[in-house]
């Protein structure tokens, strides 16, 4: 039996169709992936115009940096917008359509790579400042991230190479040993912020400063990457088990705008009440050190309490009485 529309035998388009796994673990998995990803861009955009709303006096680079991850979500968004639309609706009666990735498939791995090292700098800067250990830390973390990019970059070479999605065992791996150095890079950061954070918030009353559990919830698990850092590690897994699924790219879109919704959380939360300066109990912390600390681009660092307690001096005058 042939095809009507391209001559081509049906026994041959069932052997072709029959190399490929299931929608529901390849396009349809996209196809969720990107309906969370579309709901985290919408935050993406409101943090961003909230954060140029407010914060106007940052540093350029910072400024810069937010720019550039807010471009880079967007690509991020028409990418895996067009993977949806050309497999999905464009080719819907072209089945063999299934058979190629595309370039938008394809460029996908490197762009998701790019799109973390951006967003993570930031925190590598803030893990930096905190002592020479984890200033020791940030360098291998980065290291870390660039061979990411550079698996990520393999990955799209080895896709755009052989189109044919028979080679998507081959181009997962290699996108899953990059997603492995993330996941390992994302653990060492967030540890060394989560540590950081209860040295620094030892005997810190929630009662007296108001927060909500909402806040400790922010505090530790978007604002350290902690839950970015958990969606990567279930991506690698569903990567190394089922290689030939599109599970990895499906998780990668929503751990891709997760990284910058982790940025623009944190920079939109700054406080002088211990949640973003972590400062607990135990620090005083007067408006002029917190000023000068901005100055210095260090109001996002997680602080040690002062060697020696603030002193207060008190004069008391004496005023005598008597009869003349």
């Amino acid at each position: 039996m042939a095809s009507p529309s391209s001559g081509v035998p049906g026994g041959a388009i069932a052997a072709f169709l029959s190399q490929i796994p299931p929608l529901s673990v390849t396009y349809g998995a996209i196809l969720i992936g990107s309906m969370f990803g579309f709901i985290l861009y919408g935050l993406i955009l409101h943090q961003s115009y909230r954060y140029f709303r407010i914060y106007t006096t940052d540093p350029l680079y910072i400024r810069l940096m937010v720019i550039l991850v807010l471009l880079l979500e967007t690509t991020h968004v028409a990418v895996t917008a067009h993977i949806c639309c050309s497999h999905l609706v464009s080719a819907y009666f072209n089945p063999l359509s299934l058979l190629v990735g595309g370039w938008s498939l394809d460029i996908l791995p490197f762009l998701s790579g790019i799109t973390i090292i951006v967003s993570q700098i930031f925190s590598i800067r803030r893990v930096s400042l905190i002592g020479p250990m984890q200033s020791f830390l940030a360098w291998v973390v980065s290291l870390l991230l660039l061979g990411e990019l550079g698996f990520g970059l393999a990955a799209s070479i080895k896709a755009f190479i052989f189109v044919d999605v028979r080679v998507l065992k081959t181009a997962t791996y290699l996108s899953a040993a990059g997603l492995g150095m993330v996941c390992v890079a994302d653990t060492v950061l967030t540890v060394a912020l989560v540590l950081a954070i209860r040295k620094s918030r030892v005997g810190h009353d929630r009662r007296k400063t108001g927060e909500w559990i909402f806040d400790l919830v922010q505090l530790y698990l978007i604002n350290t990457g902690a839950l970015t850092d958990v969606i990567d590690w279930i991506a690698f897994i569903c990567a190394v088990a089922r290689p030939t699924y599109l599970l990895l790219a499906a998780l990668t879109i929503v751990a891709s705008r997760l990284y910058g919704t982790t940025l623009l959380s944190v920079l939109n939360s700054r406080q002088l009440r211990g949640m973003e300066l972590f400062a607990g109990s135990s620090m005083a912390i007067s408006i002029a050190r917190a000023k000068r600390e901005a100055s210095k681009d260090l109001w996002n660092t997680p602080k040690l309490p002062d060697a020696t307690p603030p002193k207060i001096d008190i004069e008391v005058t004496t005023e005598m009485e008597g009869k003349n």
